[in-house]
């Protein structure tokens, strides 16, 4: 877990591999259609040190590649070492997090290649400061924010489109978009706002938890992940409020 305080943000974790917890149901975020990557930072079996080969196993390992769980094949990767994220144990609801404790440039890039205007975005998120992209295609400039004057945002053709004050801590950070519609950003289940959604396809370069120019500035993430899911559709409420429970449940982020 990350606090403001101490060095590397006060990283706690001990050391070893993730237990893996019994689940108490078969759901699946890929029970709901449209679920294009899944990237899940509490399974150690799909994160390695290397292109594939060597599972993380020690707190602060640094993670290489972050194999997809959608079935879709979009896994993650970083080749460059000192924009990796690291891997810690044991942090947040006894799950594996990966961390990153400095705003020099550290993405990861997920090989999502898509043409739909429309999408849910899911990100479960430990934000050490206020200024972060989480999510950005580099190539349009869609761009979805918690850094625009200190404020949820997003950023496509249309402009800046900012929706309410940002905070630090834990979080469930939902992006909803309907092409040709609007945006609607909701925090631990809640709507913060909406705007008019202009839109933007993403393309084949995209960063998750970035900064936009890729240049090692100060909007890029300081914190933890634990999860992020992503589908290539406006969920219904139902469909996102299913999503946001399995979150919830699975990581305690607000009561």
């Amino acid at each position: 877990m990350i606090s403001p305080l101490g060095s590397r943000y006060g990283i706690q974790g001990a050391l070893g591999r993730s237990v893996k917890r019994a689940s108490t149901s078969a759901w699946s975020p890929t029970d709901i259609s449209g679920c294009l990557c899944w990237l899940d930072f509490s399974d150690a079996d799909t994160m390695f040190t290397d292109a594939g080969t060597t599972k993380v196993s020690t707190d602060g390992d640094l993670v290489y590649r972050i194999n997809d769980k959608s079935g879709n094949g979009k896994n993650a990767n970083q080749s460059t070492e000192s924009r990796r994220w690291a891997y810690y144990a044991n942090s947040k609801n006894s799950l594996s997090v990966i961390s990153r404790s400095t705003n020099a440039a550290g993405y990861i890039l997920t090989g999502l290649t898509s043409t739909s205007g429309s999408y849910t975005f899911f990100f479960i998120v430990n934000r050490a400061t206020i200024g972060n992209w989480l999510f950005d295609t580099q190539t349009g400039r869609f761009v979805l924010s918690t850094y625009n004057n200190g404020n949820y945002s997003w950023n496509d053709p249309g402009g800046w489109h900012d929706i309410a004050s940002t905070t630090t801590g834990w979080q469930s950070l939902t992006y909803h978009f309907t092409s040709g519609g609007n945006g609607v950003i909701y925090k631990n289940g809640s709507s913060l706002g909406s705007a008019a959604y202009t839109v933007r396809n993403i393309g084949s370069a995209v960063g998750l938890f970035s900064d936009y120019s890729v240049s090692g500035s100060s909007n890029a993430f300081v914190g933890d992940a634990g999860e992020f899911i992503l589908y290539n559709t406006a969920l219904s409420d139902t469909d996102r409020g299913t999503v946001e429970t399995y979150l919830n449940n699975k990581w305690a982020i607000y009561s």
